[in-house]
């Protein structure tokens, strides 16, 4: 897992300035993570709920541009900080 201790504001911080692509792909595998830890019960629920929350919006945000309606302002910086320092690859 990026963030061990379920933090969202670091998971921006490992992964902004990545390709756009390969932070959907790095947020999608930590999401999975925490709901794995969940399941296994080696990890709070809400604490775990709460990040897998946010990752899921930030993939539904990059991939359709839609942000989530439960975000804090605090979020929506988060959310905007690592979408414009996004790479994009030339797909041509």
């Amino acid at each position: 897992m990026i963030s061990t201790t379920y933090d969202f504001e670091q998971f921006v911080n490992s992964v902004k300035g990545e390709d756009y692509f390969d932070i959907i792909y790095a947020a999608e595998q930590e999401a999975i993570e925490a709901w794995r830890l969940c399941r296994k019960g080696k990890a709070l629920d809400d604490e775990v709920a709460s990040y897998q929350s946010m990752l899921k919006g930030l993939i539904h945000f990059m991939l359709y541009g839609v942000k989530p309606t439960n975000l804090r302002n605090r979020d929506i910086k988060l959310f905007n900080l690592i979408y414009e320092t996004a790479e994009v690859r030339n797909l041509t």
